[in-house]
């Protein structure tokens, strides 16, 4: 049984251990290995309050789930009946238990999602006009790097896998007419196809001689900022001719990028930046963090005051002390962008600050 030999090997790595000796807010003593966090604490104490726990509290201080325990920490568990295990809980853990009690829950979890998923992949695969196989299932989960069906599944019922992903692990099994005699010159050789699409499309570009001076007007008709991965200056940009004969501008990590190179090469066109402190662009941050009185305002602060940076909108979202908002704003490259980022991890409270994306706009 490859849970049980799983649960073997991580009960070995707590054999030996120090340990350490920590309290319920009761008083009772439970003993831990060293290194051990708040959430290896919570699966200590039972199985379901360790699957919904949000934060804890130790020494009566508010501390996330990852908060290392030490030796007469006095620990209390705050839980919430809407909280999942995720995957990156097994980072946070050290002990057996709490690995394998994450890893059964959250395999539990993403197997509701199984018919869901498995539906949705039959459109995918119908309307690219692929035979739902078991070779073709085992061949799109290679190019997806996964390994078993249950992860599939989810993914492609959560949205993370869509129908241009499908189209674009299987383009020489699509039936595309006359279309695909046009591309056939154009079409990628064995080696190609081995190399990974980020390398080629950097190859691509390098290999272009004519390039595309981004600046200025971007209402104009000649090429367009895309939505999905709003590049802003400091990005590595590429952009691409579509049907219409206008150009649209991608990040070159963009995953629609990948998709459209990987069928579209020889519509790749090089660009870059015209350098100018007057243009702004919308750009997103998403932060993370635990609540206290002023927060907020702390962060607006640092913004306008400090970075100059101009909001269009502020979406927030919490559970309990936790919570986490998304920040549109104005940029004038990635220099400002990861200047306020920076900044911006260094207060209190604040856990993580990322880049968004794909953006999506806020209601009014």
């Amino acid at each position: 049984d490859p849970n049980a030999l799983a649960f073997l090997d991580d009960f070995k790595l707590n054999l030996f251990t120090d340990e350490i000796f920590v309290f319920t807010p009761k008083g009772e003593l439970r003993t831990l290995p060293v290194n051990s966090s708040a959430l290896d604490f919570a699966y200590a104490i039972h199985t379901q309050i360790g699957n919904t726990c949000i934060a804890a509290k130790v020494n009566h201080k508010l501390v996330p789930l990852h908060h290392k325990l030490r030796s007469g920490d006095q620990v209390e568990i705050i839980t919430s009946q809407k909280q999942k295990p995720r995957d990156e809980w097994l980072d946070w853990v050290v002990t057996a238990r709490a690995k394998m009690q994450i890893k059964d829950s959250v395999r539990e979890y993403k197997k509701s999602f199984g018919a869901e998923g498995r539906k949705k992949l039959e459109a995918y695969f119908k309307e690219a006009e692929l035979e739902l196989s078991r070779n073709n299932i085992n061949k799109f989960m290679e190019y997806r790097g996964l390994n078993n069906t249950i992860e599939l599944y989810y993914q492609v019922a959560k949205d993370e896998i869509t129908l241009k992903e499908v189209k674009a692990c299987c383009p020489d099994q699509q039936k595309q007419g006359w279309f695909s005699f046009i591309k056939k010159p154009f079409s990628k050789s064995r080696a190609d196809s081995e190399r990974p699409l980020g390398k080629m499309i950097a190859e691509k570009v390098k290999s272009t001689p004519e390039a595309l001076l981004l600046g200025g007007d971007f209402t104009s008709a000649d090429y367009s900022i895309s939505k999905c991965c709003n590049p802003i200056p400091g990005d590595a940009v590429i952009g691409f001719i579509t049907n219409k004969g206008s150009i649209s501008i991608h990040r070159t990590n963009c995953p629609d990028a990948v998709v459209l190179s990987s069928r579209y090469g020889n519509q790749i066109v090089k660009t870059k930046w015209k350098s100018s402190e007057v243009i702004t662009f919308l750009a997103g941050l998403k932060i993370t963090g635990i609540d206290r009185p002023g927060l907020l305002l702390e962060i607006i602060t640092l913004i306008y005051e400090k970075h100059k940076v101009n909001i269009k909108s502020i979406i927030l979202d919490s559970s309990g002390d936790f919570w986490q908002a998304t920040l549109m704003l104005y940029v004038h490259d990635t220099i400002m962008l990861k200047a306020l980022a920076a900044d911006l991890k260094k207060v209190q409270d604040i856990k993580t600050v990322t880049r968004v994306d794909r953006l999506v706009e806020s209601v009014a």
